[in-house]
C-alpha cells in the first residue's frame, strides 16, 4: 500500500474498507470466493467463480448448460421423488433426443408482484441463463421440450395457460406434469413447479452440498492475460476497451488490441477471423506486450501520434436530427422484418424440424428457413427497440413502414444532409420489396446486414453515427448512458445476422433453387382472401400495440408488446397454409395515422377494435367445416392475449 505520506499526485492510494483488509493477521471464517456478494465479476465469468456454472442448477433435481448456440440443453438429471412421480425420468433424455428448456414462469423483478412468462423460442444458451440469473426466491414453472429451445415453435399462449395453471397447484399431481405421444409414448413436453433451488445458507455462504468441488470455476480463463485477450464489449468495462480513438481524435473505431501500432493506424478488419490475425496473440500478452498498451481516458488512447493526417471535420447529429435519423431506421427494422418473413414462406420447407433420418437437402433447407424466420423475429425486436430509444428522447413512435432501405438524407425531413465532404457518404439506398429467396435475394440480406463500423457506411454505418453523435455530445443527451447499450445492441446483433444469413448462403450451397423455392404467385380463391384478410389483422394487431406501448410506461409498454407479438405466431400459421398453396402473404399496412400518445380510454377502444375485426375474420373461416378446428385454435388464442393485453392496459399508468 502506497504511503498516505507521498506528495506525488501520480501514485496511487489504496484505502482499505473492511475489517478484513485492516487486520495485520489471517481472519478466520468463510474465504472471499465463498461469498457471491463480495466477488469482482462486473459480468460473467468473474475472478472468484462463473455465475453462469452457479446458475446451472437453478431448478433442484435438474442440470442445465447454458453455453450453447442453440439454447439451454438439460445436461444432468438427479430427480426428486415428486419429479419421478410426475412422468419424468431417465429414458427421456438420450443423445439423440435431448431436452431443452422452452418457457420459463417466475418473478425477476420484486416490484412486479405477478411471474412472467418468458419463451425461449429463437434464444441461444446465454439468453436463456440471463433469464434465469434474474430469477427471485420463490416458486417458478418451467416447460422441457424435446429438440433445440432456439428452434421452438410451441404455441406461447397454451404454454401461459398450462404454466400458469401448475404455478397456482397445490398438489404434486398438478405440479408436475408429462405429457408424451407416438406409440412408443415420446415425450413431447414436461411441466415442473417448485420454488427456486437454493444455493446459499443461511449466513449467505454458497452451499458446499449443492456443487461439486471445481463446478463454479470450471469455465475460467487463467491467466489473465488470455482472457485480457478475448474478452469484450461490456465485460472488462473501462479496464480493457475494446473500440478506441486516436490520442489526436482524428481516427475512430480502431481496435485497442491491434499488433500495428503505427501511424496513420490500419482499419479495423471486421470479419471475426481476419480481425483475430491483427490482434496481439497470447504469446505476446503473456511476454509483456500489454504493457505497450496505452491507458484509455474518454475513450481515447494517451499515446501522442508522430504525424497526423488531415481528415474531413465530423459533423456530429443535433438532437432533432438524431430523433429524424432513428425515426426512419425504426421503419426500416420494420421493412426488413417483413422483407425476411416473406423470404421464408418462399421457401418449401416443413414448420418443425426433419427427423435426424430425413435426407441432408431437406435438413438443410428446413435449417436455412427457420434462420430466416428466427432473423425476422428479431427483426421486430429491433423495430421494438429503435421506438424504445425515440420513447426516452421524448420523442413519438415510428411504426410505419420504409419504402426504401438505407436511403440517403434529404428525402425525409430533419435527417442531416452532409455536403462538401472529401469522401461522400455510401447508402444501400435499394426499394423495400417482396421477393422469394432466391440467391439474389438472399446476397441482399446479406449485404444489409453486413457489419461496417465506419459512419454512414452502409445500414450498420447509419447506428455508428448515432452511436458516436449520442456518446460525444452528454451535454445534449442526458439519456445516453440508457440510450447507447440498446443502439450497441441493434449494431451487435445486425452483425450476428450478418453471420447467420452467410450460414443460410452454406447451407443452401449446391441445392437449386428450382429444388426449394416455391411459386407464390397463385390467385387467391375466396377462401384464400379470407385467410389474407386474417393474416393483415393479426399483423395490424403487432403495430397498434407498438404504439400503445408507448402511453404505458416501460415496463407496462415492454409487456403488452410481448404479448401481442404472439401474434406472428398466429401470423406465421397463416402464412405458412398460404404459402403450401401458392399464395403469397399480403402484409398490407393500415391506414396511416400521426404517431401520438394515447389515453388509456383510446388504448383499450384499440384493442377491442382489433379483437372484433380479428374474431370476425375467425368467424369467417369457421364456417368451413375444414377450417373450422384451426379457427377454433386460434380463437381461444385470442381470447386469452386479448385479455392479458386489456389487464396490462388497465393496471398502466398513462400519462393523461
Amino acid at each position: 500500500m502506497a504511503d498516505e505520506r507521498l506528495e506525488d499526485p501520480t501514485r496511487l492510494k489504496i484505502f482499505p474498507r473492511n475489517l478484513t483488509a485492516r487486520a495485520d493477521y489471517i481472519v478466520r471464517g468463510n474465504p472471499t470466493n465463498s461469498r457471491p456478494e463480495s466477488g469482482v465479476d462486473n459480468c460473467y465469468p468473474g475472478l472468484e467463480f462463473d455465475q453462469r456454472n452457479l446458475d446451472q442448477n437453478f431448478f433442484t433435481g435438474l442440470h442445465f448448460e447454458f453455453q450453447r448456440a442453440d439454447g439451454a440443453i438439460l445436461a444432468g438429471m438427479r430427480l426428486t421423488d415428486e419429479q419421478r412421480a410426475g412422468g419424468l425420468g431417465q429414458p427421456d433424455v438420450t443423445p439423440a433426443r435431448p431436452l431443452y428448456l422452452w418457457f420459463l414462469y417466475g418473478r425477476t423483478m420484486v416490484e412486479d408482484p405477478e411471474p412472467t412468462l418468458f419463451s425461449f423460442a429463437g434464444q441461444s444458451g446465454m439468453e436463456v441463463w440471463r433469464r434465469v440469473h434474474d430469477l427471485l426466491p420463490g416458486r417458478l414453472v418451467i416447460m422441457l421440450g424435446p429438440g433445440p429451445g432456439f428452434s421452438m415453435t410451441f404455441d406461447p399462449t397454451l404454454a401461459l395457460t398450462t404454466l400458469k395453471h401448475a404455478y397456482q397447484a397445490t398438489t404434486p399431481a398438478d405440479r408436475y406434469a408429462v405429457v408424451r405421444s407416438g406409440a412408443d409414448g415420446s415425450l413431447e413436453y414436461a411441466v415442473l413447479s417448485q420454488d427456486r433451488a437454493p444455493y446459499l445458507d443461511e449466513e449467505g455462504v454458497i452451499d458446499v452440498n449443492a456443487y461439486a468441488p471445481g463446478e463454479l470455476t470450471k469455465t475460467m480463463c487463467a491467466p489473465w492475460m488470455y482472457d485480457f485477450r478475448d474478452c469484450y464489449c461490456f465485460y472488462w468495462a473501462s479496464n480493457k476497451p475494446d473500440i478506441v480513438d486516436s490520442a489526436d481524435g482524428k481516427y475512430h473505431d480502431l481496435n485497442f488490441i491491434r499488433r500495428d501500432r503505427s501511424y496513420p493506424p490500419p482499419h479495423d478488419v471486421i470479419t471475426w477471423e481476419g480481425r483475430r490475425h491483427t490482434e496481439l496473440t497470447y504469446a505476446d500478452m503473456v511476454q509483456g506486450w500489454w504493457h505497450e498498451l496505452p491507458v484509455v481516458l474518454n475513450d481515447r488512447e494517451t499515446i501522442t501520434p508522430l504525424a497526423p493526417r488531415p481528415e474531413p471535420p465530423y459533423e456530429p447529429l443535433t438532437r432533432s436530427e438524431v430523433i429524424a435519423e432513428l425515426t426512419y431506421l425504426a421503419t426500416v427494422e420494420h421493412a426488413l422484418a417483413v422483407e425476411y418473413l416473406f423470404a421464408r414462406y418462399s421457401v418449401d420447407a416443413a414448420s418443425t424440424e426433419p427427423p435426424p433420418s430425413a435426407e441432408d437437402a431437406v435438413r438443410r433447407i428446413w435449417f436455412a428457413a427457420d434462420q430466416v424466420f428466427q432473423i425476422a423475429v428479431d427483426e421486430m425486436r429491433h423495430f421494438l427497440w429503435a421506438n424504445d430509444v425515440l420513447n426516452l428522447l421524448g420523442a413519438p413512435p415510428a411504426t410505419g413502414r420504409a419504402a426504401r432501405i438505407a436511403e440517403p438524407p434529404g428525402r425525409t425531413p430533419g435527417r442531416k444532409v452532409f455536403r462538401n465532404l472529401a469522401t461522400p457518404k455510401q447508402y444501400l439506398d435499394r426499394p423495400f420489396e417482396l421477393a422469394p429467396l432466391t440467391k439474389a435475394t438472399l446476397e441482399w440480406f446479406i449485404s444489409v446486414e453486413a457489419p461496417s463500423r465506419v459512419i454512414n457506411e452502409g445500414l450498420d454505418g447509419m447506428y455508428v453515427e448515432l452511436l458516436r453523435s449520442i456518446g460525444d455530445q452528454p451535454r445534449i443527451f442526458s439519456e445516453g448512458e440508457r440510450i447507447l447499450p440498446m443502439i450497441k445492441l441493434i449494431v451487435d446483433e445486425g452483425e450476428g445476422h450478418w453471420t447467420r444469413f452467410v450460414g443460410v448462403r452454406d447451407a443452401l450451397h449446391g441445392i437449386e433453387p428450382e429444388r426449394y423455392l416455391r411459386r407464390l404467385d397463385g390467385k387467391p380463391t375466396p377462401r384464400q382472401e379470407r385467410y389474407l384478410h386474417l393474416g393483415d389483422q393479426y399483423y395490424r394487431s403487432i403495430l397498434e400495440a407498438i404504439a400503445i406501448s408507448f402511453s404505458m410506461g416501460e415496463h407496462a409498454g415492454r409487456d403488452l408488446v410481448q404479448a401481442a407479438i404472439r401474434s406472428m405466431y398466429n401470423l406465421d400459421d397463416i402464412a405458412q397454409t398460404l404459402a403450401r398453396q401458392g399464395v403469397a402473404p399480403r402484409f398490407d399496412l393500415p391506414d396511416a395515422a400521426p404517431p401520438r400518445l394515447v389515453s388509456r380510454a383510446e388504448a383499450g377502444a384499440t384493442l377491442q377494435r382489433r379483437e372484433t375485426a380479428i374474431r370476425e375474420a375467425l368467424s369467417a373461416i369457421q364456417a368451413d367445416p375444414i377450417e373450422s378446428p384451426r379457427a377454433e385454435r386460434h380463437r381461444q388464442i385470442v381470447v386469452a392475449q386479448f385479455e392479458q393485453m386489456r389487464n396490462l392496459v388497465n393496471r398502466a399508468a398513462f400519462s393523461e
